[in-house]
């Protein structure tokens, strides 16, 4: 690995690895390798930037996914269904700002609110008093819509287009 690239993959390790706010990462990173002082002061290609998207979208999509797996419930990294929401919002923004789509992390997204929602339902069935779906039924409803999954007590959940 050349000195370019290890500056470049260093700062896409770090966006990846970031807390809450990968986009803040992301412009730390682009005022780093470019313009700080005591940085590399490289000049970045159209494809060294969309690296460093990439690494803001898989830096959400893992906060969103951990957030939605139900055995992290009870871990201090766990955050909870609001959050995943919000975040959930947040790369929606990031990806409309950039141009970038990816319709398989919908797909993605809905199975683990899928299998949370399915395992908070047994959970509670085996008599356990408590909630872990920390918003409101109206926030749950909109996300299930935008992932185009199916909630309806009627009707087993499911993603639209085929039964889960």
């Amino acid at each position: 690995m050349n000195y370019r690239e290890s500056y470049l993959q260093q700062e896409v390790d770090l966006i990846e690895n970031s807390g809450e706010m990968p986009e803040v990462a992301f412009y730390e990173a682009l005022y780093y390798l470019t313009e700080e002082e005591e940085g590399p002061k490289l000049i970045l290609t159209l494809s060294d930037i969309k690296r460093l998207e990439n690494a803001v979208i898989n830096r959400y999509k893992t906060i969103i996914l951990r957030d939605l797996e139900f055995a992290n419930r009870k871990s201090s990294i766990f955050r909870g269904l609001k959050r995943a929401i919000i975040n959930y919002n947040r790369l929606k923004k990031y990806q409309k700002k950039k141009n970038r789509i990816d319709p398989g992390m919908k797909k993605e997204i809905g199975r683990f609110l899928i299998e949370y929602i399915r395992c908070e339902c047994e959970d509670i069935s085996d008599k356990r008093h408590y909630r872990t779906i920390n918003c409101t039924q109206e926030e749950l409803e909109q996300f299930a819509e935008e992932l185009g999954v199916n909630i309806s007590p009627a009707k087993k959940p499911h993603l639209n287009g085929g039964a889960f």
